[in-house]
């Protein structure tokens, strides 16, 4: 095998290891896009109300699917959203 063969091997392997994690991102998107339709635009995490820990677990969800805009919409980090839903 020579090295332009290997060359030529290795970049299939990478547009398709490419190509899986474009349709992962993807999907987690769309996830995150579902779980984000469910929460009213400017809807307030209700503290002490039955649907808080739930919001704040969605709110988690997405950030962990890497969209951070929902979460950052009111100033706090991923992290510190995260760290709240333990609360």
């Amino acid at each position: 095998m020579t090295y332009r063969e290997r060359r030529q091997r290795r970049a299939a392997r990478l547009r398709e290891w490419a190509a899986g994690r474009a349709a992962k991102a993807e999907a987690a998107f769309d996830r995150a896009t579902e779980i984000g339709d469910q929460i009213q635009l400017g809807q307030p995490v209700l503290v002490g109300d039955h649907s808080e820990r739930r919001h704040r677990r969605d709110l988690a969800r997405i950030c962990a699917a890497g969209i951070p805009a929902t979460v950052s919409f009111y100033g706090w980090p991923c992290s510190s959203a995260a760290a709240a839903g333990g609360r």
